[in-house]
């Protein structure tokens, strides 16, 4: 059984808990969320439904896409999901820029009782700047200072009232710097779903159950799966030289990234099926997944599936990561257990020396079995179930208590 670590209590010099005799209405309270990105789509749709369960009719405003959308958050603003890289991102400046003034100027305007910024930095942390001293910020999924940035800190200290980290080791680091933190686990907890029908799956996608299946996941960003699907493509076909009757099928995240998927399918001259249902289901049924860098390494190792890491972007962006970046390890698989026990490959991407510990890999061998020991501890480090009840709950409470001071001072 995993052993509940001290720091999902209160830590720095955290807000106080507001007293539970605060009882409000849903509708005498409005709460901000922003995200900006795929991920924080997901995770901020998944906090509005969990916070629509505390309260059915509180007002819900903010800045994602189609599951906050979902979830009954009404949108202040439109905001582009999933630059990649600095390119990206320059690309994308005026439609940013547009964004955050229009966004700013919505808060200001709302005046919600609590602003939660979900992940996406390079947006949440200037809208902070701009709002964080009129209005009180939470920092859900705060930016990882630990890895690149660590100047960041002193804005989230000066503009946020609290962060809601999704990594245990991230609490004594806020702690040092005097930003209060508060640990209730990582949302993927929440998110995997580990009961999927994957025979109904091999069924759908013409797929033997007597062959291995390898599941490609090329990212939830077009730079990602262009970048990516040649080099899936290569290391497919040097497996298949080990293993004839492999098989493979593409993830896709939606939007048009099957499309891209399946375009350099065509070029390859590859007949794969691009699967546009839940990654889980994909993943529950593979022997392997070939994997971009990213969230989607936790849910596969949750999955206990054995994984192998990609990373390619421009040269440009790549330079400007190397500059910046001081992580060990890519992937936050490694980065929780503090060692590489998932390969990662980044840039250059040798097929053959990938297709070796893909083999490996399929024939369940020591590396497997070590993938395997080490999903039990990631489990652990990842928090227990019901992980976003809890930081919903936090945030009610506070936002109630909020809005009940609000009140008072009318």
């Amino acid at each position: 059984m995993c052993q509940t670590p001290a720091s999902r209590t209160r830590t720095a010099a955290s807000t106080p808990c507001f007293s539970s005799s605060v009882t409000l209405t849903g509708s005498e309270m409005k709460l901000a969320l922003c995200a900006g990105e795929v991920s924080g789509d997901i995770y901020g749709g998944l906090l509005a439904r969990k916070l629509r369960e505390l309260a059915p009719d509180i007002d819900l405003i903010g800045v994602g896409g189609q599951r906050m959308a979902a979830a009954g958050v009404r949108p202040v603003a439109r905001l582009p999901l999933g630059a990649m890289g600095i390119t990206g991102v320059v690309r994308r400046l005026p439609a940013y820029a547009a964004a955050l003034r229009h966004t700013a100027s919505a808060l200001l305007t709302e005046r919600p009782d609590s602003v939660v910024l979900i992940d996406n930095p390079g947006f949440n942390l200037r809208l902070a700047r701009i709002v964080g001293t009129r209005l009180p910020c939470v920092y859900y999924i705060p930016p990882k200072v630990w890895a690149h940035g660590y100047a960041r800190i002193r804005m989230l200290r000066r503009y946020v009232q609290e962060v809601i980290a999704i990594f245990p080791f991230e609490t004594a680091l806020y702690q040092e710097a005097a930003v209060p933190c508060r640990w209730f686990g990582h949302p993927i907890v929440d998110l995997v779903d580990r009961s999927a029908d994957t025979s109904a799956f091999l069924r759908s996608c013409h797929l033997r159950n007597d062959a291995p299946l390898i599941g490609l996941l090329p990212g939830s960003r077009a730079e990602e799966v262009d970048a990516l699907m040649p080099s899936f493509i290569a290391v497919l076909r040097e497996v298949r030289k080990a293993f004839p009757a492999v098989q493979a099928v593409v993830s896709s995240a939606g939007g048009n990234l099957g499309r891209i998927a399946s375009r350099h399918l065509r070029r390859a001259g590859e007949h794969l099926p691009v699967w546009e249902g839940s990654v889980h289901t994909l993943v529950r049924a593979s022997s392997l997944a070939l994997a971009a860098s990213g969230t989607v390494n936790l849910e596969v190792a949750l999955l206990r599936t054995p994984l192998i890491v990609f990373y390619r972007t421009s040269s440009l962006n790549y330079l400007a990561a190397r500059l910046v970046v001081k992580s060990r390890w890519i992937s936050p698989v490694n980065i929780l257990l503090g060692e590489e026990v998932v390969p990662e490959h980044i840039q250059r991407i040798p097929a053959a020396r990938a297709a070796e510990q893909a083999v490996e890999l399929l024939r369940g061998g020591p590396a497997a079995q070590r993938q395997s020991d080490a999903a039990e501890r990631l489990a652990c480090l990842l928090g227990e179930a019901n992980v976003t009840d809890r930081i919903a709950g936090w945030i009610f409470r506070q936002t109630a208590a909020r809005a009940h001071a609000r009140g008072a001072r009318c």
